[in-house]
């Protein structure tokens, strides 16, 4: 069984959460033509390969490069790893999770990344509330890594209420007392189901006491969890049904006793929430006053939904159209209301600069980087980490062609 469920049309949310880029530039096809998103504009084909091309001329008279015209630079990784999720203790260590199953570990100033743990079936997602307390959750549950030092993490299964073949998909949390996790699948072809786990600091000789929270009842199969501590807690998922395929956003409002569905969007996302950012992340806190959710349409246009507040209690939504050949967005992220990444299928990499979403140089060789990117992760807006299948790129601004 694999939690990851996806519905049968491809939906994105902007936060994982979520992208889709046109196909690769030599596939034969004209190129996209440009969109005025309201101010926004995609370039052609989504501007990915062409961007950096010419600096990769004459690459054979000096050594090869491992950052790309915008600052992106390569790791080395394990081979044959996916890399599904990505985390940073704040103390120099990186921590990523495999579909392969692997816990990956790097050390700051280390050349490479190593393997730290392998455990049960595939891996999704990772967070942690310090460097000695990790939490990884996968298709067969949840697992939690503690030891004396960060190098010492001893991840061990942890027990968690429901069905426990729904896997956990999204982990979010404020702090060590208080974890979200989440996973959601199709029972069958009309029926979602899901578990929405929280952790509030109970523990027993068993471990971490999780309990089942009753918006996992409602019919969506829940795949994300994100939030800040201002605006509360926010989680997305999918369904299908004989009348078509539809996805919902529930919110907690900070201090709320319940979620509640969001009904307010310009337009209706459908087929799947993927993943989810609030804006305003940054290390000495989050206001949470931008949202990004991306997916499809009623009438299947892939789109992103942009929610906005002066106070993050009340948002604001609008529509931003994307090219209907645009690939499955996978993972957003954001520090503030004029930075925002999105990354996705094929090696699409595109940053929100407050009115326009434009694409990412991401070359660091020959040729350029079409391997799906999954998870984004950032503590600040010149500290971020992009990683996918057998890919892991580290942000430094220092390192961007002059």
């Amino acid at each position: 069984m694999n939690a990851r469920w996806r519905a049968p049309v491809t939906f994105v949310i902007a936060g994982a959460a979520v992208f889709a880029f046109a196909a690769c530039a030599d596939d034969g096809r004209a190129p996209d033509p440009a969109i005025d998103d309201e101010g926004g504009v995609i370039p052609p084909n989504d501007g990915g390969p062409a961007i950096d091309a010419d600096s990769d001329a004459g690459a054979e008279a000096g050594p090869p490069r491992t950052c790309s015209d915008h600052g992106w630079c390569s790791t080395t990784l394990p081979p044959d790893h996916s890399l599904r999720g990505v985390w940073s203790d704040g103390a120099g260590v990186i921590w990523a999770v495999s579909e392969e199953g692997a816990v990956l570990r790097l050390s700051a100033g280390a050349g490479a990344w190593t393997v730290h743990a392998t455990l049960s079936g595939p891996l999704h997602a990772i967070w942690g509330s310090g460097p000695l307390d990790v939490w990884v959750g996968g298709d067969e549950g949840l697992y939690r890594g503690r030891g004396a030092t960060s190098a010492a993490l001893a991840f061990q299964p942890n027990a968690t209420p429901g069905d426990a073949t729904i896997g956990i998909t999204s982990i979010w949390g404020t702090g060590p007392n208080d974890v979200w996790a989440v996973g959601g699948k199709m029972q069958d072809e009309e029926t979602a189901v899901s578990r929405v786990l929280r952790f509030t600091g109970a523990t027993t000789d068993a471990g971490a006491t999780w309990t089942l929270d009753p918006v996992g009842t409602s019919p969506y199969a829940f795949t994300k969890v994100w939030g800040t501590t201002a605006s509360g807690v926010w989680i997305g998922g999918s369904n299908t049904n004989p009348f078509g395929h539809s996805a919902a956003v529930y919110r907690r409002p900070a201090g709320a006793p319940a979620f509640a569905k969001l009904t307010s969007f310009a337009f209706d996302p459908r087929d799947g929430v993927d993943s989810g950012v609030l804006g305003e992340f940054t290390t000495g806190g989050a206001s949470g006053n931008d949202v990004w959710i991306a997916g499809k349409s009623l009438g299947f246009s892939p789109g992103l939904w942009r929610g906005t507040s002066t106070d993050g209690a009340t948002f604001a939504w609008s529509h931003v159209a994307r090219h209907l050949d645009d690939h499955r967005l996978e993972a957003i992220w954001g520090t503030s209301s004029t930075d925002a990444w999105a990354a996705g299928d094929y090696g699409r990499l595109r940053r929100w600069n407050g009115s326009t979403w434009t694409q990412a140089a991401l070359m660091t060789g020959k040729f350029p980087i079409t391997a799906p990117l999954h998870a984004i992760w950032g503590s600040s807006a010149t500290d971020l980490w992009v990683v996918g299948d057998g890919i892991a790129l580290h942000f430094d601004p220092t390192k961007a062609k002059k």
